[in-house]
Parts: C-alpha cells; structure tokens; sequence
C-alpha cells in the first residue's frame, strides 16, 4: 500500500513538472507568436494606405490571434485532461491489481489452512485408532493373564 502511495505521489510529482514545462513552452510560444504578430501587423499597418483598409487588416489579425489562443487554450485543455484521465485510469488499474493480489493471497491462506486442518484431523484420528489398538492390545493380555493365572489355581 504504501508502495502504492509513493507511486501515486511520484505520478503527481512528475506530472505536475510536466505541466510545468508544457506551460512554459506554451508562453514562449505564444509569446513569440504574439511578438511575430505584432511585427506583422505592424508591417501591414505600414503597407496599407488608406485608414480603413488598415483597421480592417488590423480587426482581421486581431480575431485570428484571439481564434489562435482559443484553439491553444483548447488543446492544451484537452491534453491535460486526457493526462489526467490517463493517471485515474492507471491509479484504478494497479488498485484494482493490488486487491485480486491481496484476495488471491487471502484465498490461498485458507487453502492452506484447511490443508493443515485436514492433516491434522487425519493425524489426531491415527492416534485415536493407534490407542485404541493398543488398548485393545492392553485389554487382550490382561485376559489371557486371568485366562493364565485361572488355569493355574485350577
């Protein structure tokens, strides 16, 4: 169990770290990304002329950057969640494979206690039969004296 615990705080650990680095990866993306954006926008602000088509240009961009950190934000969502699905499932799992290793166990604790029981009782019940024959015996003698020593006084 307590085997079990590590590994589950283990999991936890590494899994916070990774969660970790993937965040930090995803910043400085997006930072770049937003930087390159800028710099592009930038540029095409520079191109356009005329005001209007500036705005226009600037709105569009603006709405794919906003599209992009949706689907980002998504996808990583989804991707953690599907980790963490991933390290339920494998908690289930080995609690699941530590209880049919612990009721195998139990089981073959009474399997071999009755075996001992039932040696047991085969072996009380030889001796009872072992006493009981040389009672038999004891019974035996002691007659043939009585028969030995009344054939005597006779």
């Amino acid at each position: 169990m307590r085997e079990l615990t590590h590994r589950v705080n283990e999991v936890r650990q590494w899994k916070e770290e990774l969660i970790k680095a993937r965040k930090t990866t995803i910043e400085m993306k997006m930072q770049r990304a937003e930087e390159k954006r800028q710099y592009l926008l930038l540029l095409k602000a520079k191109k356009a002329g005329d005001e209007d088509l500036k705005g226009q240009e600037i709105a569009f961009i603006n709405s794919l950057q906003q599209e992009n950190r949706r689907q980002t934000l998504k996808e990583r969502y989804q991707k953690e969640e599907q980790f963490k699905q991933y390290l339920e499932d494998e908690r289930v799992k080995k609690h699941d494979e530590h209880k049919q290793r612990e009721l195998a166990a139990e089981n073959r604790r009474k399997e071999l206690e009755a075996i001992r029981q039932t040696r047991l009782t085969e072996m009380q019940e030889k001796w009872k039969t072992k006493e009981k024959m040389i009672e038999q015996q004891l019974i035996e003698k002691r007659k043939q004296k009585q028969t030995a020593a009344i054939e005597k006084q006779k």
